[in-house]
């Protein structure tokens, strides 16, 4: 965390009205969450991507770090591409970058959360959450 300058984000929502619509499809959305590739590296084949050395590559891997995104079913796409989590650790997340050969440190990555962890679920662990005393759909 502190070698890439990653810090704590706190979000104000100012304009809720669209939030309060949603995004009507993939291809229309109103909003988006995007982070930036941190690091890329090559792993040479048989290197270990985790701690115990329990998930190695099985080939050479292009891989590429972001910020850990508290939400395990996120989609992450670079350049309009998805690419596949390959771990996810405590404080950052490994993606395989294989078939994006010129991909660079500080490109963006767009974040896709899956409907039923709508923004407007105060429950979720996406990192945004509204806070009037209620919640949504809980009265008030």
């Amino acid at each position: 965390m502190l070698r890439f300058g990653v810090t704590p984000v706190y979000y104000n929502m100012l304009r809720i009205g669209g939030m309060l619509f949603e995004n009507p499809s993939p291809e229309h959305r109103n909003y988006t969450w995007k982070t930036r590739i941190l690091q890329v590296k090559t792993l040479p084949k048989g290197w270990c991507i985790d701690y115990d050395c329990k998930v190695r590559v099985e080939v050479d891997t292009r891989v590429g770090l972001v910020a850990h995104v508290p939400n395990d079913e996120v989609t992450y796409l670079v350049r309009g591409h998805r690419v596949n989590k390959l771990l996810d650790h405590e404080h950052v997340i490994v993606l395989d970058l294989s078939h994006l050969p010129d991909v660079r440190e500080g490109e963006e990555v767009t974040i896709i959360l899956p409907e039923p962890n709508s923004p407007l679920d105060s429950s979720s662990s996406t990192p945004v959450t509204l806070r009037d005393g209620a919640g949504p759909g809980k009265g008030k």
